[in-house]
């Protein structure tokens, strides 16, 4: 096994990795290391499902509605109440670090027309019913940004993506009602052809600003990314974006952020959730094209390699956490 330090190191700790985690093992790959894969033993992620990663954090669930929070870095793991009431409850995220006395954590189940929350100290979820239903794209974990969540789907077929929003502070401030609305930012203008090329979508906050990505079949450029400013209120309106100048957008179904670039070369960017000779693979916006880390690939409308499953991006990091602490 390859050790895990070089990771927690400068310069590959001001950056993310990516992480996979398959039967008992998690396998991290780097984009500033050349052909080199890092992984270690991890029986306590067997047949978990990475939801995200957050404050050094991965939330994780099992089909038998356990749910847990786990740094693979320091192996601590913190068990939530499982929630073995509701199935299919695949879309998860938490609001805050997972030691904070405001942390809560929302589950999106059967599609929309449900969710479950619980907040740090309570024993139970509670299980809230939407009156409306919103089909997520790709199962996409919502996202949580000032308080609401967001989730990028559409209404029904035919229609344009949107991005559906609720407030989970309603909850909060009345437990005693259960049924809530979607609430819709405007439409955004879809690629032509979505629903016949969408490969894969992302929603990710950065600066203030959403952004709902697109990676598509047979079209080109093979990613298109828009983004609003949720703040406009009634003004809000959606703008393609073909350059973030000094960023890099990470990208998985384990959810997509934003970071600053840590080297001139790696701007601009969107690094995916692919590997190709345990090299990660990037979009440039500059090219329109794909390519790989440490290699002279580059494909205009197709990514090669291999897409992983059940992973994420991480940044490493070390948790300092109290001893007895409890959730």
């Amino acid at each position: 096994m390859s050790p895990l330090r070089p990771l927690l190191d400068p310069p590959y700790s001001r950056s993310p990795c990516l992480m996979s985690s398959v039967k008992q093992k998690c396998i991290f790959f780097h984009p500033m290391h050349d052909n080199v894969i890092y992984q270690m033993d991890t029986p306590e992620l067997w047949g978990a499902t990475i939801h995200c990663s957050k404050y050094g954090w991965l939330l994780l669930s099992r089909k038998n509605g356990s749910v847990f929070f786990f740094n693979p870095f320091d192996r601590i793991k913190i068990e939530l109440p499982s929630y073995s009431n509701w199935k299919r409850c695949e879309s998860m995220n938490f609001s805050s670090p997972t030691t904070s006395i405001d942390c809560f954590v929302i589950g999106i189940v059967l599609y929309g027309e449900k969710f479950i929350i619980i907040r740090r100290g309570e024993v139970a979820w509670t299980l809230c019913e939407f009156t409306d239903y919103f089909r997520p794209f790709n199962d996409s974990n919502p996202l949580l940004y000032k308080g609401r969540c967001y989730w990028l789907g559409v209404r029904g077929y035919d229609l344009p993506a949107e991005v559906g929003i609720f407030d989970p502070h309603e909850y909060l401030s009345h437990p005693n009602q259960y049924k809530y609305r979607w609430k819709y930012l405007p439409p955004i203008i879809p690629p032509k052809h979505l629903d016949n090329s969408l490969k894969n979508s992302y929603l990710l906050e950065s600066d203030g600003k959403l952004f709902a990505m697109f990676e598509l079949h047979e079209i080109e450029p093979s990613i298109q990314i828009y983004k609003v400013n949720p703040s406009f209120g009634p003004r809000m309106e959606w703008h393609k974006v073909t350059n973030i100048e000094n960023k890099m957008l990470y990208v998985s179904s384990g959810g997509s952020f934003s970071e600053l670039a840590v080297a001139k070369d790696m701007s601009n960017k969107i690094y995916l959730p692919n590997v190709l000779d345990n090299n990660n693979i990037f979009y440039s916006l500059e090219t329109n094209k794909y390519h790989s880390c440490f290699s002279d690939y580059s494909s205009r409308n197709t990514s090669l390699g291999k897409e992983l499953t059940n992973c994420t991006w991480i940044i490493p990091s070390c948790i300092d956490l109290d001893v007895g602490f409890k959730w």
